[in-house]
């Protein structure tokens, strides 16, 4: 699952090298981006789905809409969750609105932590940014009706099993790009409205949808629908795999 945007070194290289592995990867750029070129000739790029029970229907609006607008990230803080980059994209959108950020997320790095926090207190954003403790999944998140907007990160225009889980919990969600060393060739069409290639962008892009919210949240349901709910179709490919009839 991982990407090589998120490590400076794969301790699984080894294993890229053993024929009798078959390997499952959910994104092309995975593949790309190693850092060695294998004879991968027993692969399978089969992105991430949902059950269909996982998907939600939206909120409705929020009844006191004077509030600041609350930005939402669920992630682990960890350095390869790249939390920095969504705080310095924060710091500018205080620039043009009043808003709250709530990071929700296991502290598996506590220095990185520590780091964060120094850079809330440099950015003057101690009380508009907050840390909370991580929810099982979006959808589950007891401040769900209280979220404006979820902010993700994206590595080479992919969107990740969190990011996922929060459209398909019925939460806006956009995306900022991370992965400097991606192709930009390779962004899908049907995500360049929801993945953002500069945290200018991101903050463009969350204005407007703070305006009028209800035309994304609509094509954001149906695009989940259509692409990251689990189909028998991908079971079977994926079965297929598994058992060496493909």
């Amino acid at each position: 699952m991982e990407h090589m945007a998120q490590r400076s070194r794969y301790e699984y290289e080894r294993l890229l090298r053993n024929r009798r592995l078959s390997l499952v990867f959910m994104h092309n750029s995975q593949i790309v981006q190693l850092p060695t070129k294998f004879d991968l000739t027993k692969t399978l790029t089969w992105p991430v789905r949902l059950c269909p029970g996982q998907h939600l229907e939206a909120l409705g609006p929020k009844d006191d809409v004077s509030n600041p607008f609350c930005i939402v990230h669920y992630s682990r803080i960890s350095p390869m969750r790249f939390v920095d980059q969504v705080i310095d994209a924060f710091a500018l959108l205080c620039c043009h609105t009043s808003a709250t950020l709530r990071i929700a997320g296991f502290i598996e790095d506590p220095s990185y932590h520590l780091a964060l926090l120094s850079q809330i207190a440099r950015l003057g954003l101690s009380d508009a940014i907050r840390f909370v403790d991580p929810v099982p999944s979006p959808a589950e998140d007891p401040a769900r009706a209280e979220v404006d907007l979820v902010w993700m990160i994206s590595l080479s225009g992919h969107i990740g099993y969190a990011g996922i889980e929060a459209m398909a919990a019925g939460l806006p969600t956009l995306l900022l790009e991370v992965d400097h060393h991606g192709d930009p060739a390779c962004v899908d069409p049907e995500l360049a409205g929801l993945i953002c290639a500069t945290p200018q962008q991101l903050v463009q892009r969350s204005l407007e949808l703070k305006t009028d919210p209800g035309a994304f949240r609509e094509q954001q349901a149906q695009l989940v629908r259509q692409r990251f709910i689990t189909t028998k179709e991908a079971i079977d490919e994926l079965t297929a795999f598994y058992l060496g009839q493909r």
